[in-house]
């Protein structure tokens, strides 16, 4: 379903469109009662092995920031 009918949809938009419309709708959805608790059962990945410490600071997993994400 994702390749046939979500994707070419968001390829109509542009890109900032479609980066602000998932960032509210996420938003919204983690106001909800049960949203928060869905979206970590679904995406949250809890592994020892990729727990990293930086500078004193632990983190449950490896750091990223994806190119131009850090631009507001």
């Amino acid at each position: 379903m994702y390749k046939k009918v979500i994707r070419p949809l968001l390829f109509w938009f542009s890109p900032e469109l479609i980066h602000h419309a998932v960032t509210n709708f996420l938003t919204f959805v983690c106001k909800l009662p049960f949203g928060s608790k869905m979206i970590k059962k679904n995406f949250q990945f809890e592994d020892k092995r990729l727990e990293q410490n930086l500078m004193g600071l632990k983190f449950p997993n490896p750091l990223g920031l994806a190119a131009g994400f850090d631009k507001n």
